[in-house]
């Protein structure tokens, strides 16, 4: 979809969210909502909502209701979509990743649907969307990237007294603890989720080094870096398997939580093995250094970021 359907995409889906809502609130539009949603700090990943956005959406709830929110929002995430398509920041970031978050906001734009569950903004859902109109996130390759993260202290002792030395000195050689890129899967971007589009996501994350040059490498926490997953289910060993072969680390993080439901969740194999108690879903973090990814990126054959 080129720039110009994305465009009146946008626009169609604007009015027609708008229509759904009604009338809003004295002082209540869809720019004053994106204005406050943005007054965002330096190192606010892309979850936060400043209070002044969760004011104005308890408005159009008083007037509108959840489903009015709902539409609002959707509204919201078009127009953010036209800002977008005309901005400086765009036309800033490098050729790679202009290409990736351009179609992402195609697609974007071109989801109607005005009520969808996820469109409220404690939904991941929405705040990955929301992320791509506002440069919050930035699509690359098969992946969003968040500049604003680093590594909690507490990490440190995640692994208990024994291994916190080594951990220490991991980050010590990294630099330090932030900041660094993060990186997320996306739901609605998981047809594109592979190993190429998986290294796509690293070159370009490389290629925004440029742009963000404090930025230490980046981090990604699942239960798919756990070393035993890669054992059990070898289809995801991609996801570290670059990393750990050029310099990256793993640490753990926890052990249960969000990794028991979503490690199980699609594998009849993990869901035997844990069963039988010979697995247990824990959550580690990857951590993989600029200086590391690059001479890695370095080293392979020139090909096409999607």
């Amino acid at each position: 979809m080129n720039l110009h359907a994305i465009q009146e995409q946008a626009l169609v889906t604007r009015a027609s969210a708008l229509g759904a809502v009604g009338k809003l609130p004295d002082g209540v539009s869809v720019d004053s909502f994106l204005t406050a949603a943005s007054r965002v700090g330096d190192f606010d990943h892309y979850k936060v909502v400043p209070v002044e956005a969760r004011n104005i959406v308890k408005q159009v709830a008083s007037s509108a209701g959840e489903i009015g929110v709902r539409a609002f929002l959707r509204a919201a995430l078009a127009q953010g979509a036209i800002n977008a398509l005309g901005s400086a920041e765009l036309r800033r970031l490098p050729p790679a990743i202009v290409a990736a978050h351009t179609r992402e906001l195609g697609r974007v734009v071109s989801n109607s649907d005005l009520h969808a569950e996820w469109l409220c903004l404690d939904n991941d859902l929405f705040q990955k969307e929301f992320g791509i109109v506002s440069f919050r996130l930035y699509a690359a390759g098969a992946q969003l990237v968040d500049p604003r993260c680093g590594v909690p202290r507490s990490y440190m002792l995640k692994g208990g007294l024994a291994d916190a030395p080594r951990r220490v000195l991991t980050m010590l050689g990294l630099g330090g603890f932030r900041p660094f890129f993060q990186v997320h899967a996306h739901e609605f971007m998981l047809d594109l989720l592979d190993e190429k589009g998986r290294e796509d996501c690293y070159r370009g994350c490389i290629a925004l080094f440029d742009l963000f040059p404090a930025v230490r490498g980046i981090i990604a926490g699942s239960w798919f870096y756990d070393p035993a997953v890669t054992v059990i289910s070898p289809r995801v060993a991609y996801f570290s398997q670059t990393p750990l072969k050029h310099g990256g680390h793993v640490m753990f993080v926890e052990e249960g939580g969000q990794a028991a439901i979503d490690a199980l969740a699609t594998s009849p194999t993990r869901r035997r093995l844990h069963a039988e108690g010979k697995y247990v879903p824990k959550t580690y973090m990857l951590i993989w250094g600029k200086k590391q990814m690059i001479a890695w990126a370095a080293r392979q054959p020139q090909v096409a970021v999607a």
